[in-house]
């Protein structure tokens, strides 16, 4: 048995990548976000809502775009 993974990392922001990763999800068992969804903390809340639409397994881990160290 073969487990297809969709790992990316540093959309800072970028809901069309947000949307076409949630259209890639369905080829794919378990999804992992490596980080830097966000710029300076701001914007997350934006590509967060967009992902939520994938409803496979999921693992999202900070990155410094999400840190609150300037």
């Amino acid at each position: 048995m073969t487990m297809k993974l969709l790992v990316f990392s540093d959309l800072h922001r970028d809901q069309d990548a947000a949307r076409s990763l949630v259209e890639q999800s369905a080829e794919a068992d378990i999804l992992i976000g490596a980080g830097d969804f966000a710029v300076m903390r701001h914007g997350i809340d934006d590509v967060i809502d967009i992902l939520r639409e994938v409803d496979r397994p999921t693992v999202l881990v900070p990155g410094n775009g999400e840190s609150d160290v300037e």
